[in-house]
């Protein structure tokens, strides 16, 4: 909202806990990104939370790993594009 933006491609959250504070207040934009990498570190960032919102907001996981050290990284794609990528019916 503050950069007048009204259409994001791909999103990158690596915001140190804030990730679904971010998530929460982008529910408008999210309706234009295609594409959402995440940083996850439990117990501060729990993986189940962005991954069952972004799923309520139609994105599909692709892959998710985690280090020893409990920080991950999660990839979403709304699954609109994934579909038509996978089609070949780019949108």
């Amino acid at each position: 909202r503050e950069q007048n933006l009204s259409k994001i491609d791909v999103l990158l959250l690596n915001a140190t806990g804030d990730q679904m504070k971010i998530l929460r207040n982008a529910r408008e934009l999210l309706n234009t990104v295609k594409v959402v990498f995440i940083s996850t570190c439990e117990p501060r960032v729990p993986f189940r939370n962005p991954h069952q919102f972004l799923r309520q907001h139609g994105f599909e996981l692709l892959t998710h790993w985690e280090g020893s050290n409990r920080k991950g990284q999660a990839f979403f794609v709304k699954t609109s594009y994934y579909k038509a990528v996978y089609e070949r019916q780019l949108i």
